[in-house]
């Protein structure tokens, strides 16, 4: 799905939803969820350009990936009280199994793939 700047993260939080019903695994909603709306959100304040989203399962993960065209790694950055937002990394690193980056190009230029895996439970 294609992100635009300035897009709210809503109307890809409703597809990410559709995909987790369609693949029957509502179960992960709320960390997949908030995995979804923290990249979308870095992708579309923090580029001038958007970017992309993509979701997919395997066996044992659910994976959700943004290109955007910042090739800067994110980081977690320290927690200031005082400071709003800023906390975004820190929390998909609370409910992703792992998480990362690499370089790619979108749009013709440069930029980055940021990436959260999360681990896929068997329903019962």
């Amino acid at each position: 799905m294609p992100l635009e700047h300035g897009t709210p993260a809503s109307s890809t939080r409703r597809i990410a939803e559709r995909a987790l019903r369609r693949w029957g695994l509502t179960a992960h909603e709320d960390d997949v969820l908030l995995v979804t709306t923290e990249l979308v959100q870095n992708v579309t304040k923090h580029t001038d350009d958007g970017g992309e989203f993509r979701m997919s399962v395997t066996d044992d993960a659910i994976l959700i990936e943004v290109t955007d065209t910042n090739p800067a790694p994110p980081r977690v950055r320290e927690i200031r009280q005082h400071r709003a937002g800023g906390r975004g990394m820190l929390l998909i690193s609370s409910v992703a199994r792992r998480w990362g980056s690499r370089p790619a190009v979108w749009a013709g230029r440069t930029g980055k793939i940021v990436w959260a895996e999360l681990v896929r439970r068997w329903p019962r």
